[in-house]
């Protein structure tokens, strides 16, 4: 997903259990615009049961420039739509677990691939959470990442490669809430590319 976003959203209650959300931003991580055009978004929250949320689903689009960090001043070169799909499902198992689902699946038009042609890149990449509370001021937390490159579009790979990168990643947090909006984390985390 984008590191940063620079625009507007607006969500609209539609209901107890919709959310309807629509913004517009110059585009992924950058805070100027640099190929004349707007990216969108559009999504919704849906709770159907107090066990069941879909916290998120949310449609990125737009032209972008090709080449983007750490080359994105590079104003000559191509330009595609990138589009983003981000899922994020939540379910309360009890009051003290929950479990959290992401999956995003990402595209850019016009990129440079591993063979040196220029077509459609493709990432994508799943997360599972469990967070469990011990009581209100502890909890601890477990995650898991894999995250395909296949085109290696969104991470780097060496020269001559003919192969994107498989990245991995496990973290296990323990937090302390100090304060009604401020908690202490001690995480431990592993990351791996193939």
């Amino acid at each position: 997903i984008p590191f940063t976003h620079t625009g507007v959203r607006v969500a609209y209650e539609a209901s107890d259990t919709l959310v309807l959300k629509i913004g517009a931003s110059e585009g992924w991580d950058t805070i100027e615009d640099k190929n004349g055009g707007i990216s969108a978004e559009f999504g919704l929250a849906y709770t159907p049961v107090p066990a069941f949320s879909l916290a998120g689903l949310m449609l990125h689009t737009g032209k972008e420039k090709v080449y983007n960090y750490p080359r994105s001043a590079l104003r000559d070169s191509p330009t595609g739509t990138r589009n983003l799909v981000d899922v994020v499902a939540i379910y309360y198992a009890t009051d003290n677990l929950n479990l959290v689902l992401n999956y995003d699946y990402g595209t850019q038009e016009n990129a440079t691939l591993l063979d040196e042609s220029s077509g459609m890149a493709v990432w994508e990449g799943w997360a599972l959470y469990a967070n469990y509370a011990f009581s209100d001021l502890w909890r601890v937390s477990a995650r898991g990442e894999i995250f395909f490159d296949r085109d290696g579009y969104r991470t780097t790979v060496a020269e001559d490669e003919t192969e994107g990168q498989t990245w991995t990643e496990a973290t296990l947090t323990l937090a302390r809430t100090v304060a009604e909006k401020l908690e202490l984390r001690a995480e431990v985390r592993q990351d791996n590319s193939d």
